[in-house]
């Protein structure tokens, strides 16, 4: 059965880019945070949105968020949100606790109204009792940064849940981004799904909007619906909602997440997620140096490949001079993403003062370097520069 997919504005549709300033309002001095309260059934997916109840900008946040492991069986996802759609970070779980460290070069993270910070996926574990819950909370070590570097308050910090409920779940949506050409699909994964089942999408204020375009969608399974469009339509800074029959819906932001077919030999980077930015490069630069094994600094790089088509990829590591001194060449698959170490890609390379890591690939790629400490179990996103042109 054929229905129509809509793409519809959320908020105001006439807001350009940036236009807000009818929306700070300058009520609160420091940060509003909220999290959502979602149900799903069991063995299925909640998604969890932390908002601002109004938006501040953020160029950098570590948050730490609690939940219970009795009810949230895996982290299945993590998405972060910014005006010019330029926040990345890296996402980790150590027991109960979700970490995610995030930066936004230009403090554009918080500047959307009426649009998350962040989602996180999490599937529910099988055999629960309806009712069954677990809190989310934000601890109260969490950290947000203002653009001039200095901290911003809390002042208030509302906690949400995950409950055991219903019927009606949506579990991933991929891709989670990029463009979709015609004769591609966008394929929404879940529960409860049913050949009545009405899908629309919605964009963040000020985002490029579509009209109604007549996207089809194919009810597959009561577990799979696919997508497609006559012509190109980007999943960035959307989110999709289903509405089954008995008025039941679920609604699912996107968000950038692919395939790791080969985890990193480190525990610290194969327990990450990365949260790639939409943004994409066929060259770049990332700063690498000398580390000693003593002080558990680690540096990797981490690499993501949106297109339908395989990607061949170079990495070279140049002197301060730009001589380039060892390189490693690898092929990413159709959504496929890798995340590894340096010692993994040049296991025992010196690395001079000044170093770089010079990255090219044969079609653009998504891609950030990354810093951490395992002694202090921490990581961080690197935001990879562009070579100048001269």
């Amino acid at each position: 059965m054929k229905l129509v997919l809509v793409f519809l504005t959320a908020g105001l549709g006439l807001l350009s880019a940036g236009d807000y300033s009818g929306y700070y309002g300058g009520k609160y001095k420091g940060l509003w945070l909220e999290v959502s309260s979602e149900a799903a059934p069991p063995g299925g997916v909640a998604q969890v949105r932390i908002t601002l109840t109004e938006p501040k900008p953020i160029i950098r946040t570590k948050l730490y968020l609690e939940f219970d492991e009795q009810v949230v069986e895996q982290i299945m996802s993590v998405g972060a949100y910014s005006e010019n759609v330029e926040a990345t970070g890296v996402a980790t779980r150590r027991g109960n606790v979700l970490v995610v460290e995030a930066a936004s070069p230009t403090g554009n993270l918080g500047k959307l109204p009426w649009y998350p910070i962040f989602s996180i996926s999490v599937k529910l574990r099988d055999g629960l009792p309806a009712g069954t819950s677990s809190l989310f909370t934000i601890g109260a070590n969490s950290e947000f940064y203002q653009p001039d570097g200095t901290p911003w308050t809390i002042e208030s910090n509302k906690a949400g849940s995950v409950a055991v409920d219903g019927s009606l779940s949506i579990d991933d949506v991929f891709p989670g981004g990029g463009t979709i050409q015609p004769g591609e699909f966008v394929k929404v994964t879940g529960r409860g799904f049913t050949p009545q089942s009405q899908v629309a999408a919605y964009s963040a204020p000020g985002v490029a909007n579509y009209a109604a375009d007549a996207l089809q969608v194919e009810y597959v399974s009561s577990t799979e619906l696919h997508v497609t469009s006559g012509t190109p339509f980007s999943l960035d800074l959307r989110y999709l909602e289903v509405t089954n029959p008995d008025q039941s819906e679920k609604r699912f932001y996107t968000s950038l997440s692919g395939i790791d077919t080969s985890p990193s030999l480190f525990d610290n980077l194969s327990a990450a997620k990365p949260l790639f930015a939409p943004r994409t490069f066929d060259t770049a630069i990332l700063p690498v140096s000398q580390l000693s094994p003593e002080s558990g600094a680690f540096q990797g790089i981490a690499l993501q490949n949106p297109s339908q088509d395989a990607i061949a990829v170079r990495l070279e590591v140049a002197s301060p001079d730009g001589v380039g001194f060892a390189s490693a060449n690898a092929t990413l698959l159709p959504r496929e993403q890798l995340l590894k170490d340096m010692e993994e890609v040049f296991p025992g390379l010196a690395l001079p003062a000044g170093t770089t890591l010079r990255i090219q690939s044969s079609a653009p790629v998504r891609l950030m370097g990354i810093a951490g400490d395992r002694n202090a179990g921490t990581i961080q996103p690197v935001i990879p520069s562009v070579p100048s042109s001269n």
